[in-house]
């Protein structure tokens, strides 16, 4: 009978493989256990068989010659199936699993069979130490023991005997990779070291020599720390003692000094020895350090003048924008004093807005009496960007002059000047004092400060700018308040005329039509026809007048109901166009409800109106919530039809008043519709829109605002 697989058969399989044992030559320890379990036994036959996959490989055997037989009818494949009990089979032929057996019923006729799982220290059976005999027996409890006993040795033995190659491999690479070692020890760009904890260089590779400028031997003479930078002293230290408290691997980084003085950043990879020295490797990363710290540079002043640059544009009052440079630029640049010098047309200037520490004298109301101001070409140089940085006043050559001594009069002792140009007019100068002692202005100061007087120039244009179309929007306001209440009297005052014309055309055809030509009865029909026209216009001439002048306060609005209530009043229209109108998630919002409720009937009206003769409407309505991070949350109601379309190159008309993109004999309408629902949409602060393609459908957008504001919620 073939005994079945264990269930870790292909992990034991694998930890088999790995003592790389099978089909080696036989060796003196593994036949002397044999041997001895054979005499220990009393029985002709000892083996220690390992089982393969597909056969029974013997490393030893001992009253036998065959050196493995198939893994099929196998003792020993059974043998391993309980890796915690001796397999013990006092007589084959009465045992059904091995009584039709070949090795049973042939050669070697085997009647006997014991055998104890050799078992590894990760739990695997790997095969067994058997004995055999060719007559039935049955071995005693001490017997049974030493063959236990035996087979722990067989697996101490492979153990040990793996141990052994793994340490003759690893011998042979440690040498392999000592020789490679020593080669990129030499070769290597890389700075290699070995240091002693007392604190000196043991070996160093060219590297060195070549980074630093030193020769090996002037590294070697002193103390490592004598050419490390001071204020890396005692990280350096904290490093040494982590290596001397065997932490595997540290990484720090630190200054050393060059031959030439110039300190150049290491980063160092080290690790400690049991012999008491440090291995280390380093790269210079001096370039990458000064790239770094330019780039903290760059990225500082990018964010000192974006945070000043929104202080200063929050406002757009021209007083609160001057005001918070002046303070701004001061807590920046640390400086004892901050003044804005408004250029004059006939004047110098004068001093609009300053920041001053309160050690230090006010100067803002002081009269400014400059005389290079009024020299031939002066102002040019800063009109063309001039920047001027003084460290010193004391310094200059024109000691004695007007300009030295007002700056003394205001106790400067150093200054930077920057100017504030709009275009190429130049507004005035932006002006940093030093007045407690001496400055030596950076780089980054003075492009900090340029780039604010830029912004400053920005934010004053746009501040005038701004004033100039407050002044003009609020003429526009009445202007159109007019123009509004003029179209809602002039079209109410034109109903009653007209209704006259109706009236009188209707009696005409009542009475006279039987007695009027042909002729006159088509210009009546054709006068009925203008007047009815007419009224139509006018009443939608009185809705978009209607939009503001006669609008509601606005309160909270459920858009689905005013869906709903429109679709009741459209709903004979939408069954004779067998159409669809689908709508879902339709926000509450402040609004005024009769003219929502105008804007969705015009949006629905029109996408049943222009639909294909050829394919019943289909409408959805659909609100998505729109965030941004420079701006409040907004609704998008979506009105999407599957009708004719437009060309978008038409999209700006549509939404004027009186504007068709098609003939009356096509589509009725005055073209009044979508200027109302812009109108509605635009006094609710919103914005509506429109994408289409001719043929293939229109899709409306609404954006609205979540929140109202106070001055917009009103009527």
């Amino acid at each position: 009978m073939q005994a079945p697989l264990p269930e870790n058969e292909v992990a034991r399989l694998q930890s088999l493989c790995n003592y790389n044992i099978l089909d080696t030559p036989s060796e003196t320890a593994f036949d002397d256990l044999t041997q001895l379990a054979a005499e220990i036994c009393q029985v002709p036959i000892a083996l220690v068989s390992l089982v393969d996959d597909c056969r029974q490989w013997f490393k030893s055997h001992y009253g036998i010659d065959a050196v493995e037989t198939p893994r099929e009818g196998g003792f020993c494949a059974h043998g391993i199936l309980n890796p915690r009990e001796i397999l013990q089979v006092p007589n084959t032929l009465e045992d059904e699993r091995f009584v039709n057996n070949p090795l049973v019923t042939g050669e070697p006729h085997i009647r006997f069979y014991a055998g104890t799982p050799l078992v590894n220290p990760e739990g695997y059976a790997l095969g067994t130490l058997c004995v055999i005999d060719r007559k039935p027996r049955q071995l005693s409890s001490e017997q049974l023991q030493a063959l236990e006993i035996l087979g722990r040795q067989v697996v101490a033995q492979l153990e040990l005997r793996q141990k052994v190659a793994q340490l003759e491999q690893s011998f042979e690479e440690q040498q392999q990779a000592e020789k490679e070692l020593a080669r990129f020890f030499d070769l290597s760009l890389d700075l290699f070291c070995v240091a002693d904890t007392d604190g000196y260089f043991r070996r160093l590779n060219p590297a060195f020599e070549k980074a630093l400028g030193y020769a090996n031997q002037e590294l070697q003479s002193q103390p490592f720390l004598a050419f490390i930078h001071p204020e890396d002293h005692q990280s350096t230290l904290a490093q040494v003692k982590k290596i001397q408290n065997n932490q595997t691997i540290v990484g720090f980084e630190n200054r050393y000094q060059a031959k030439d003085g110039k300190y150049h950043w290491l980063s160092w990879q080290a690790t400690g020895t049991e012999d008491g020295f440090i291995y280390a490797i380093a790269r210079d990363i001096t370039e990458q350090k000064e790239a770094e710290a330019e780039q903290e540079k760059q990225n500082l002043r990018s964010r000192l003048f974006t945070e000043m640059s929104l202080k200063i544009r929050q406002s757009l009052h021209i007083e609160d924008i001057l005001q918070t440079a002046v303070i701004e630029v001061q807590n920046i640049l640390h400086t004892d004093r901050v003044i804005l010098f408004q250029l004059m047309p006939k004047a110098p200037g004068k001093i609009v807005k300053e920041s001053v520490s309160p050690e230090f004298q006010p100067i803002l109301g002081e009269k400014i009496d400059d005389p290079c101001f009024l020299k031939a070409g002066y102002l040019d140089k800063y009109r063309q960007g001039r920047v001027s940085a003084i460290a010193n006043i004391s310094d200059l050559k024109m000691k004695k002059s007007c300009y030295v001594e007002m700056l003394e009069k205001f106790n400067v002792k150093a200054n930077l000047v920057v100017p504030i140009l709009q275009q190429e007019k130049l507004w005035g100068l932006l002006i940093a004092h030093s007045c407690e002692k001496p400055r030596q202005w950076t780089e980054f100061e003075t492009e900090l400060l340029r780039q604010v007087a830029d912004q400053i120039g920005i934010a004053i244009a746009q501040a005038e700018l701004l004033e100039k179309e407050t002044q003009q929007r609020i003429e526009l306001t009445a202007s159109n308040a007019e123009l509004e209440q003029f179209a809602y009297v002039a079209s109410h005052d034109l109903q009653e005329p007209l209704r006259k014309i109706q009236a009188f055309s209707d009696r005409i055809i009542a009475k006279y039509n039987d007695i009027l030509p042909p002729q006159g009865q088509d210009y009546l029909v054709r006068m009925q026809s203008a007047a009815s026209r007419m009224q139509i216009l006018i009443h939608d001439l009185l809705d978009l007048s209607r939009v503001t002048t006669k609008a509601q306060p606005f309160t909270k609005t459920n858009l689905k109901e005013i869906v709903q209530e429109v679709l009741e009043d459209l709903e004979i229209l939408i069954q004779q166009n067998q159409g669809k109108v689908y709508y879902q998630d339709l926000p509450t919002l402040k609004a005024d409800p009769l003219q929502m409720r105008q804007l969705f009937q015009n949006l629905i009206s029109n996408a049943l109106k222009f639909h294909k003769s050829d394919l019943p409407p289909e409408i959805n309505i659909t609100c998505q919530i729109l965030t941004s991070p420079t701006s409040p949350k907004t609704y998008q109601i979506t009105v999407e039809d599957n009708g004719i379309g437009f060309e978008e190159k038409y999209l700006d008309r549509i939404f004027n008043a009186f504007q068709r993109l098609h003939g009356r004999n096509q589509y009725e309408g005055t073209g009044m519709g979508l200027a109302i629902c812009r109108k509605i949409v635009e006094r609710h602060c919103g914005i509506l829109t429109a994408k289409s393609s001719l043929g293939v459908g229109s899709k409306f957008m609404i954006i609205l605002p979540m929140q109202q504001s106070q001055l917009s919620s009103g009527s």
